[in-house]
């Protein structure tokens, strides 16, 4: 299992990148989490027009290629609500089959504002 973490912290407009990541043999997929606003985190990822995305590419030969934006997840920010009330995190999970990816790299970019966020990516 790899986890690339990105920590509370104020993250400004623009792309950042990371990876490659190793990948780990037999890995399934990954979860990633963002922490999202809510009336007890009022200070994280605070409103709609600030928008967050996250793509993924991977290669299936050891890092020599890359198929570009293989899983992506565009969110906004503000508070959001489900059955259960509000929700303090976003969560994306993914599996990978058949064919397993040997490394991983990627992007995140962020649009409409700088956002209060931590962000994990972890492989499983």
């Amino acid at each position: 299992m790899s986890t690339l973490t990105f920590p509370l912290s104020n993250y400004p407009t623009g792309t950042t990148p990371f990876g490659p990541i190793t990948l780990t043999q037999g890995l399934n997929g990954c979860e990633i989490r963002i922490a999202r606003c809510t009336t007890a985190t009022p200070t994280i990822w605070t409103t709609v027009s600030q928008r967050l995305t996250i793509s993924l590419d991977v290669s299936y030969d050891n890092g020599a290629t890359y198929q570009i934006n293989q899983f992506s997840f565009i969110q906004t920010g503000g508070i959001r609500t489900g059955r259960a009330g509000e929700i303090p995190e976003d969560i994306v999970r993914f599996n990978v089959s058949p064919q397993v990816p040997t490394h991983c790299k990627g992007f995140i970019q962020i649009a409409g504002g700088s956002i209060r966020t931590s962000l994990t990516l972890t492989t499983f």
